[in-house]
């Protein structure tokens, strides 16, 4: 006797594995206003270490790795770097 595989069903199915499923363009994007957002909060976090306020710096740590200041502009430089070297954008070769 034998089982016939059933086929995936609900998410298993879909193109998008991670990440918002409403991706705007990269052309739409305000990039000057995310960076100076992502500069100003990396500011405040080398003032926060400087002044030994631990409190701060965390909390303000905690802002940026939730922030999608910060995510967009990871991503647009890992958009940058993406085929300058290799196929993958790895950065090895």
């Amino acid at each position: 006797m034998l089982i016939k595989a059933s086929e995936p069903k609900g998410k298993l199915d879909t193109v998008t594995v991670n990440g918002p499923e409403d991706v705007p363009d990269r052309d739409a994007i305000g990039w000057r206003t995310h960076e100076r957002n992502v500069r100003r909060l990396r500011r405040r976090i080398f003032k926060a270490t400087g002044e030994q306020d631990w409190a701060t710096v965390r909390s303000l740590q905690k802002i940026r790795s939730r922030a999608d200041d910060d995510s967009v502009g990871r991503a647009r430089v890992h958009a940058a770097h993406r085929g300058a070297g290799d196929p993958a954008g790895t950065g090895s070769r």
